[in-house]
């Protein structure tokens, strides 16, 4: 039976609407407090942070249903701070109060902070995150001989079946894959994507703008290239069963700055497993809103932190035949391969003028966040940590 690891979007209420209506598809939530001193991976504003006596009211509910809270501490940039006995000690005791509180497994990315916690809570369970970036047996057996107890494999496996196969023979371990995030094939802008958004997630001393310059070179990317979305790493609901038939069978939906609405509309699509052709209604990427009032993203090209609306496009997508990227012949070389580019042709509905324009939007963007004098006046307003999603 399939099952989903759902996000933690900071709505109580998303708790009991999805256990009521798809309580025997959900394997665990997960999420974090917002921004704490160890960072869970998404720059979260304040209105959406949670005291710990309202986890612990999620978690006495959770735990009585039989379900984990996988509480995520995701932060990639820890400049060797972890092996400092201060960062250590403060460490421990945060991770000891979570298992007071009721929390039963952590995600972490970090490979020395994987091991320091299992030797000193052996019993909690240990995610890997899909930042450690597994991407094949070879890496995966290296973490669990760290002692993980689960992994989400990185996305550049997703259309990979060959080696999804060789995964599933060697281990019983619990593997899950992320289907709803379009993820750009070898994405170039990972790394710096990633450690941005793990340091705007937690305390710290100095405060900088949040804006991701680095998830917008994967907007632009799409824009000048639409085979991108059909070669991009991510799993069309109508497909979940071929994954299901060679032993995946946990799914991680994203995105937990999502609103309680679209969530819910996207497990009842992957659990349906239907056709659809509007991709914002079942991928993180364009889906998700934000969880801060408008006017701090939107307005004039020149003046708005994040302007979406000029600057991220989305296309209809109609059903190609996509068998190829489901088979053991299926190869991640696209230099030699034109499959995703003739399905663009055929089954992309993206007004050309218009995506014209929002290339141009998007070099004028760019242009205008990297110089100095907009930095500074960033560093002097009053948002510090914003997330547009």
């Amino acid at each position: 039976m399939i099952k989903f690891a759902l996000p933690y979007n900071g709505d109580m209420n998303f708790i009991d609407q999805s256990l009521y209506m798809y309580g025997n598809y959900i394997e665990s939530y997960f999420g974090n407090l917002g921004i704490d001193d160890f960072g869970g991976g998404r720059a979260q504003t304040q209105n959406i942070v949670k005291q710990e006596s309202e986890l612990k009211a999620i978690l006495d509910k959770l735990n009585a249903a039989g379900i984990e809270f996988n509480y995520v501490i995701n932060n990639n940039g820890l400049m060797n701070e972890e092996f400092t006995e201060k960062y250590q000690e403060r460490y421990l005791k945060f991770i000891n109060k979570l298992v007071d509180l009721g929390i039963r497994k952590v995600t972490l990315s970090n490979p020395y902070l994987i091991k320091y916690t299992k030797q000193k809570l052996p019993s909690l369970k240990i995610s890997a995150s899909v930042n450690l970036k597994t991407r094949s047996w070879e890496e995966l057996e290296y973490l669990i001989q760290l002692g993980i107890d689960e992994a989400t494999l990185h996305y550049d496996l997703i259309k990979n079946f060959a080696e999804l196969i060789r995964i599933r023979s060697k281990t019983d371990l619990l593997l899950k894959l992320i289907p709803n995030d379009l993820y750009i094939s070898n994405c170039p802008w990972q790394k710096g994507h990633t450690r941005m958004q793990g340091s705007h997630s937690k305390h710290k001393e100095t405060k900088t703008p949040y804006f991701s310059y680095y998830r917008n070179k994967c907007v632009n990317i799409r824009n000048l290239r639409p085979e991108e979305i059909y070669s991009g790493k991510w799993i069309a609901p109508a497909d979940i069963p071929k994954y299901m038939e060679i032993g995946y069978k946990n799914f991680k939906l994203l995105d937990r700055l999502a609103t309680t609405e679209w969530i819910m509309k996207s497990i009842e699509i992957y659990i349906e497993q239907s056709r659809t052709t509007h991709l914002e209604e079942i991928l993180g990427t364009y889906g998700s809103k934000s969880n801060i009032h408008a006017a701090l993203i939107d307005g004039p090209l020149e003046q708005a932190l994040y302007p979406r609306q000029q600057l991220e496009l989305i296309p209809e997508i109609s059903h190609v035949d996509n068998k190829l990227w489901y088979s053991s012949d299926h190869t991640d070389n696209c230099t030699h391969c034109t499959l995703c580019r003739h399905a663009a042709d055929k089954g992309l509905i993206y007004p050309e003028d218009k995506r014209e324009q929002y290339i141009e939007n998007n070099r004028r963007w760019q242009s205008r966040i990297t110089k100095l004098p907009y930095i500074k006046e960033l560093n002097l307003g009053e948002v510090q940590r914003i997330e547009y999603k």
